[in-house]
């Protein structure tokens, strides 16, 4: 899911997704941070939303609620396409659109996105089936019966070939029911004529939205729900043998490739069997759980499966004497371990997870999400500090609750010189959280510079083979963290070495070689004299020719480049504003080094200092950064060079040798 639009149900806000494997909603109780969830549930449930999901507030005439969500296609998703006679080259996503009436049932429609196939063919087609048709007409002898079907041939031709889109719906049913007509005097002719027609609708964009709704039928979007999953015990061996009646025990057979009749067995084939099944999914659950050991046991009684577990002291308990936490934890990863283990391909909306586990079991719980979000989509709720996904801040998405506009959902939260309200005001808690998570840190100054250099390692992800990209930077054990500015650098880093007893190994990346020397220095002095050479300014990371004059982390892009994604984040963003061109940056560039000082001050001049609203212009460096990632992150085609590509592979390459 790429974004989603809802009008009048619950009241909330347009948002778009940023990364689209996992995207957390963080805020105080009563945001309405579930109900984002539950409406995007809607798309897939039967019912849909109910009168009770309008918003209090929306007017009496206000009578109909929407949910709209975009949906793209990926890689994985190939095999899919090519089943259905689409592919990623002709199909870019699409969109599903959930209406509901006061007092009506809600009603669903699909839409594709980008879908591109090759008119000019399509229309030379159906020109050569109406001339097919015109021919076959004539031939007919003439008399009172024939005469009628030829007229309506004709019109139906004429009214098909003149109309703005010949290939559409209503065109062909028209051409094919005449077509119909011939039937009775020229079967054979007009059975391939229809043929013709049928493959030139399966191109149509109304055949594909119903192929669309085909696929978007496998999806599965499940809001986890345990009111049906409940932890037992016990239960005989014939209840178990499908998941109706005890879905949790049914799928801890599944987790140990076990069927319930396995069991009907005696003697030392029981006992081989009771103990491998056991001793896998004891393996199996402590391979995501790493901070908690629990060894399960399954053992037959007369015609009973009884499952247990012992806990670390050795004491044998029920499943259900299990703290709160543990059941929580157990059912949430054995459902989903299921639906992996299926090939299901799920939305998985979760509210308030790992709300009952330790700080050091949803750090296991965050680890967990990054594999399942290799094959699924995560979006979830929280307001606890150890699930906010710190390590990735563009996931991030802060909630508040507004009396004038319901649920609003901020689009970013961050500035370069800090990340304060709403992130604060949310969480009352900071950055520094992430410290908890992370062997080794890599220090930026700021939200834009984390923007760029995350964008370009998620880009060579999935651009490069080399095994760098896949293991060096594993995601929870590298994390790249802003802070407030250069000068707070040796302070993070004289905290991670006075409370984390020099156990996370870090590089601090500074923009020029003045701050390079004055943060070095700094270090020194606090008394981190080993560690003065992991501050290190960007220029020398991308070993760039004249590293010196290298000032921020802008100038590893060609001007062009940088001016060219400035111009067209503005045209999106601020339309009203005026953007300098390339040529009046570049006149300026020579007397100084920073580009954006240089767009900063354009755009107060041509903006006469203040926008519409009486704020002062300044330039969105963190938008643009933003921007960047997007088009690294969605886009097949880049518009950066392969020179700019290697700034940022070396960049990025040699802060992994620092790092070991």
């Amino acid at each position: 899911m790429l974004d989603s639009k809802i009008r009048s149900i619950s009241q909330i806000e347009d948002f778009e997704l940023v990364d689209l494997g996992i995207t957390s909603f963080i805020g105080g109780n009563g945001t309405g941070k579930s109900n984002i969830l539950r409406a995007i549930s809607y798309l897939k449930e039967k019912e849909g939303p109910s009168d009770d999901d309008f918003y209090a507030k929306a007017e009496d005439s206000d009578d109909e609620g929407v949910i709209m969500a975009e949906f793209v296609f990926e890689d994985k998703d190939r095999d899919i396409l090519k089943s259905n006679k689409l592919s990623l080259e002709n199909i870019r996503g699409f969109c599903v659109r959930v209406e509901k009436k006061r007092g009506k049932e809600s009603s669903i429609e699909f839409t594709p996105v980008s879908y591109k196939f090759d008119t000019t063919n399509t229309i030379r087609k159906i020109h050569a089936i109406a001339n097919g048709m015109v021919g076959l007409a004539n031939k007919l002898e003439s008399s009172g019966e024939i005469e009628p079907i030829k007229r309506k041939i004709l019109e139906a031709i004429k009214g098909g070939l003149i109309a703005e889109s010949p290939q559409s719906e209503q065109n062909i049913s028209n051409i094919s029911a005449a077509a119909e007509e011939l039937k009775n005097f020229e079967p054979e002719t007009a059975n391939r004529i229809l043929e013709d027609l049928a493959e030139v609708k399966r191109l149509s964009a109304t055949d594909v939205c119903e192929k669309i709704k085909e696929i978007f039928e496998s999806l599965n979007i499940e809001l986890l729900n345990f009111d049906a999953y409940d932890i037992e015990n016990k239960a005989t061996i014939s209840q178990l043998g499908d998941n109706s009646q005890h879905p949790f025990l049914y799928d801890l057979l599944v987790l140990a490739k076990r069927k319930a009749s396995d069991f009907n067995v005696s003697g030392a084939r029981l006992q081989r069997r009771k103990e491998s099944a056991s001793k896998l999914v004891s393996e199996t659950i402590s391979k995501v759980w790493s901070t908690h050991k629990l060894d399960f046991n399954m053992d037959r009684q007369g015609d009973e499966l009884v499952f247990t577990v012992y806990t670390p002291q050795g004491q044998q308990i029920d499943l259900t004497d299990l703290s709160d936490g543990e059941k929580w934890f157990l059912r949430f990863y054995t459902r989903l371990a299921i639906a992996e283990r299926e090939g299901k391909q799920v939305l998985w909306l979760f509210d308030e997870p790992g709300r009952d586990l330790h700080s050091s079991s949803q750090i296991d719980l965050k680890k967990f999400f990054e594999n399942i979000s290799q094959n699924s989509q995560i979006i979830y709720t929280t307001h606890q500090a150890m699930m906010v996904p710190w390590h990735r801040l563009e996931r991030i998405f802060v909630v508040e609750n507004s009396d004038k506009y319901g649920t609003v959902i901020h689009k970013r939260f961050w500035k370069d010189t800090g990340l304060e309200s709403p992130l604060k005001e949310a969480l009352s808690t900071f950055v520094g959280e992430e410290l908890f998570s992370g062997k080794e840190h890599i220090i930026v100054e700021g939200i834009s510079d984390y923007f760029y250099l995350e964008g370009w390692l998620r880009f060579f992800q999935k651009s490069r083979d080399a095994r760098i990209w896949h293991v060096g930077f594993e995601p929870l054990e590298r994390v790249m963290l802003p802070v407030e500015g250069v000068t707070k650098i040796p302070l993070y880093c004289w905290f991670l070495g006075r409370e984390m007893k020099n156990k996370v190994n870090w590089v601090a990346i500074v923009d020029s070689k003045e701050e390079e020397k004055t943060t070095r220095a700094t270090l020194e002095l606090s008394g981190m004299g080993t560690w003065t050479n992991n501050a290190i300014c960007i220029g020398e990371l991308a070993k760039m020719k004249g590293k010196d004059s290298v000032e921020e982390i802008e100038n590893l892009f060609k001007p062009e480049e940088f001016i060219g994604v400035l111009q067209r984040y503005y045209k999106e963003e601020y339309p009203a504003c005026n953007v300098p061109t390339e040529d009046e940056v570049r006149a300026c560039l020579s007397e100084n080094k920073k580009i954006t000082k240089v767009i900063n001050k354009l755009l107060q001049e041509k903006n006469l200092g203040v926008t519409k609203d009486g704020e002062p212009i300044e330039l969105d460096k963190t938008g643009i950064s933003r921007k960047v990632y997007m088009i690294l992150t969605r886009e097949d085609q880049i518009p950066f060079c392969k020179e700019t590509q290697l700034n940022f592979e070396k960049v990025l390459k040699n802060v992994s040798k620092l790092l070991g």
